[in-house]
């Protein structure tokens, strides 16, 4: 089921950008939901062939996560499932710092009530125990320090039309423009200080490199769970109505999409929150 809505929100995000593109004409940009601090969801232990497991990770941001585990000794799938079930109750809903705090009051007092058989290591905790929940924490870890978003763009062969870019040099420089994360990722920055759909007009961007474009851009999702943020890349010449009502809308659509995601009621939507 968790990779099932994985998937989903893949497909949702691919498609809204292909939509926000085609109706702008212009190069569509939309990013993952994603929470300033992951936090623990659900997770699965798959019992692989010999002494080999597989943990399945899902945070808060609907995004999974795998890791191998090479187990110490023979491991029962249902020993790794009352495990699994264990931890979902102990980590629900918590960071990677809460989760490492509670680890620093002891694996013992995170493993009361699993009850296990086997050898324990010192503290009265399982080596799955301690094996596991390392793992946990560092999924967690690697998920917190990733910067570099996945971006969804769309559009930039229909933004290459417009009689702007005809020129040789215009060209190269929206592509690099487009090409380059880091740009793009400023003048985003620079555009999510205020709340609601914010339109910023050649000149008025502090990125020296993103004058000689405009950018349509607001936020979307769930207070409380997880944001992302769409928008349009464009021309000075850019039909702005039309474009900001279409970046509302769909703002709007993915914020839905999302409370359903997380179980939230529509008012839990937060449809223009900082990011």
């Amino acid at each position: 089921m968790f990779h099932q809505v994985a998937r989903e929100m893949d497909e949702w995000l691919h498609l809204t950008a292909s939509m926000l593109a085609r109706m702008a004409h212009n190069v569509a940009l939309v990013t993952p939901p994603h929470a300033s601090s992951c936090r623990f969801r659900h997770i699965e232990l798959v019992g692989l062939q010999g002494l080999l497991a597989m943990a399945v990770l899902i945070v808060r941001q609907a995004k999974v996560k795998q890791q191998l585990l090479p187990l110490k000794q023979a491991t029962s799938q249902t020993e790794l499932s009352r495990l699994a079930e264990h931890l979902n109750s102990v980590f629900h809903d918590l960071t990677r710092l809460e989760i490492s705090h509670s680890l620093e009051r002891g694996l013992a007092q995170v493993g009361q009530g699993y009850g296990m058989g086997g050898e324990v290591v010192a503290g009265g905790a399982s080596p799955l125990l301690e094996q596991v929940t390392g793992a946990v924490v560092r999924m967690m870890e690697k998920e917190d320090m990733e910067t570099e978003e996945s971006w969804y763009l769309e559009g930039l062969n229909l933004m290459l039309e417009q009689p702007e870019f005809a020129q040789g040099q215009r060209m190269r420089s929206v592509m690099e423009v487009v090409g380059e994360r880091r740009v793009l990722r400023e003048s985003v920055q620079q555009a999510l200080t205020e709340r609601g759909v914010k339109v910023i007009i050649g000149g008025e961007n502090e990125v020296e490199r993103m004058r000689d474009y405009s950018l349509v851009v607001t936020g979307y999702g769930v207070a409380g769970e997880a944001s992302g943020i769409l928008g349009v890349l464009g021309p000075t010449r850019m039909r702005y109505g039309r474009v900001i009502a279409t970046v509302s809308y769909l703002s709007l659509l993915l914020s839905h999409l999302l409370a359903d995601v997380y179980g939230k009621e529509k008012q839990d939507i937060d449809v223009d929150g900082i990011h």
